[in-house]
């Protein structure tokens, strides 16, 4: 694969991205990337966004969970991002994308 410049997302030659005819092989090439960049989680939904501090919560602790929220947000749009610039024509792929959308419940549609 090709990495984007700006965030270093993996494509695929446009002959290996998801089309009609090459789910089987498409879907190993993309599990295999989100492992080895330990996303797989967000596909799946094992791994899940951290709650909210508890309203008594220290600073620290708000500031930890805040932390940890934005890392997940940002793991989970990287997985997302893996799927959308890996489908060949992902406008007539009928692909619910929407913002708010996490990598689940895209890879849940495919």
């Amino acid at each position: 694969p090709t990495m984007s410049d700006s965030y270093r997302i993996p494509i695929l030659p446009e002959s290996q991205q998801l089309s009609l005819s090459n789910w089987q092989n498409w879907k190993s090439k993309i599990i295999a990337i989100v492992r080895v960049r330990k996303l797989y989680g967000h596909f799946t939904g094992s791994l899940t966004r951290p709650a909210d501090a508890s309203p008594g919560a220290s600073a620290e602790t708000r500031a930890e969970v805040v932390a940890a929220q934005q890392k997940w947000d940002d793991n989970d749009e990287l997985a997302l991002t893996i799927i959308i610039t890996n489908i060949v024509d992902i406008a007539s792929s009928g692909l619910n994308t929407d913002e708010g959308r996490t990598a689940c419940q895209v890879w849940a549609q495919l």
